[in-house]
């Protein structure tokens, strides 16, 4: 990838290929100790109108994500900016879309990453993805993943919901209710969101009957916040 930097098919079998191998949990670590971050970062960016790339390229740094000091490299590797490009680029893609939120959700999960994809405008795109694929339930799932773990910051809860961001959560699981996972991470998404933010009323006049509806419903299904611990 590094030596044929322009020859497409390369770049795609290259991505293909690293984000098969990352699968694996040292792999996801010897990619990064051998610097093979930065050349799916670059094949994204050269390859802008390439759906190929772009959908593997989103897939590999997902599954290198799930390391968390990959995560920080891929924001020091600049490597947020071109998931959110790929969406941005190709809104009526359903695979990019799919991948880009499951990148962006397991990348989330780093304090610093959710300023910078906050400050990148990457939110909207996954709001945009979550109303554009209401039929997509592998996208509802992700969208509300990433919602979840990006409302972990005090400033995207405020964001989310100048957006617009949280009436599609809502019908996300109003869509799904059979749908534990798009329910769980919906649930997740919601009470992350109006945890500490005294400017919701746009959810419920009482945001506190909300709160303990949703707390009640993830306790009755049983359900597992897995991501960021929104009720502690």
């Amino acid at each position: 990838m590094n030596n044929f930097p322009n020859n497409k098919v390369i770049q795609n079998k290259g991505c293909w290929a690293l984000l098969n191998i990352a699968v694996d949990k040292e792999n996801k670590i010897e990619i990064r100790n051998l610097k093979g971050i930065e050349p799916i970062i670059k094949s994204m960016n050269n390859f802008p109108n390439n759906q190929d790339i772009q959908e593997k390229g989103c897939w590999a740094l997902w599954n290198i994500a799930l390391d968390n000091e990959n995560k920080i490299e891929i924001r020091n590797l600049k490597g947020i900016e071109p998931i959110i490009k790929a969406m941005n680029n190709f809104p009526n893609n359903e695979d990019i879309q799919k991948q880009g939120c499951w990148a962006l959700s397991n990348i989330a999960l780093d304090k610093e990453n959710k300023i910078e994809i906050r400050n990148l405008k990457g939110i909207e795109p996954i709001i945009k993805s979550i109303n554009n694929f209401p039929n997509n339930q592998n996208i509802q799932y992700w969208g509300c993943g990433a919602l979840l773990n990006i409302a972990l910051d005090k400033e995207n809860k405020i964001e989310i919901r100048n957006l617009k961001g949280i009436e599609p959560i809502i019908k996300s699981m109003n869509n799904f209710p059979n749908n534990q996972d798009i329910q769980e991470k919906g649930c997740g998404a919601l009470l992350n969101i109006i945890k500490h933010d005294h400017a919701c009323p746009i959810i419920c006049a009482d945001k506190e009957k909300f709160y303990q509806k949703f707390l009640n419903l993830c306790f009755l299904n049983n359900f597992e916040i897995r991501s960021g611990h929104p009720l502690s």
